[in-house]
């Protein structure tokens, strides 16, 4: 069977699952290049913020026709913290032609960083945007800051979405003998796991149950 990680990761904005239909119609502009605004993605840890920055940028890169091809930058909160550097590395990125420069766990930074990062989107509007992540509620953070930003959340799949999902995988890799039961009894453990619960990774972890289950009916096969 092919990579799980390859056959699954997202690789556009299509690939892309999300609770709130609402949500996605409203990043999919960003994806696009119809919308242009700094972002702020927060909810619980594992409801796919960091895979929905990443995918969006690069959709945006390639709809915006830029000669350079590369990823986003992204920086992590933490490290914003401890490097004087960090404005550079976001004046670098924006350099590449991506459209868009990734902060990873805002909430990470100390007052003073948000503070500083709140006055350097002003002065590089014109150059870019940024997507932030965080775990946070948005009132936690600097208020300033959030007022510059599109603020949507992120929230984990239901589990009649993790369904849809699951059923979706076994469909795929040729196992529509599996019951309902089945189905729902695999997407109930997956929820109740504390696997990150983002489409993606449901996906793998249906992915790797099925090959457990087929493995498991190979032996069978030959051993009666």
């Amino acid at each position: 069977m092919a990579n799980v990680f390859q056959k699954y990761a997202p690789k556009t904005f299509d690939d892309l699952l999300f609770e709130d239909d609402a949500v996605r119609q409203q990043l999919l502009g960003y994806a696009t290049g119809v919308k242009r605004s700094n972002i702020l993605l927060w909810g619980q840890p594992g409801s796919g913020k960091s895979i929905a920055a990443s995918v969006i940028a690069n959709d945006a890169r390639l709809a915006s026709n830029h000669i350079w091809d590369f990823p986003a930058s992204v920086i992590n909160g933490h490290f914003w913290n401890n490097n004087c550097d960090s404005q550079h590395q976001i004046l670098m990125g924006f350099n590449t032609g991506n459209p868009f420069v990734i902060i990873d766990e805002v909430d990470e930074l100390k007052s003073d960083g948000l503070a500083e990062l709140t006055a350097f989107m002003d002065k590089t509007k014109h150059l870019g945007s940024l997507i932030l992540t965080t775990n946070t509620k948005p009132k936690l953070l600097l208020e300033r800051l959030v007022d510059r930003c599109d603020v949507q959340q992120i929230e984990r799949l239901s589990l009649q979405k993790t369904i849809q999902l699951v059923s979706t995988v076994f469909s795929e890799n040729g196992l529509a003998h599996y019951t309902p039961t089945d189905i729902e009894a695999l997407a109930r453990t997956t929820l109740s796991s504390g696997f990150d619960t983002n489409g993606s990774s449901i996906k793998r972890a249906s992915f790797r149950h099925i090959e457990k289950m087929v493995d498991e009916e190979i032996t069978n096969i030959l051993t009666h």
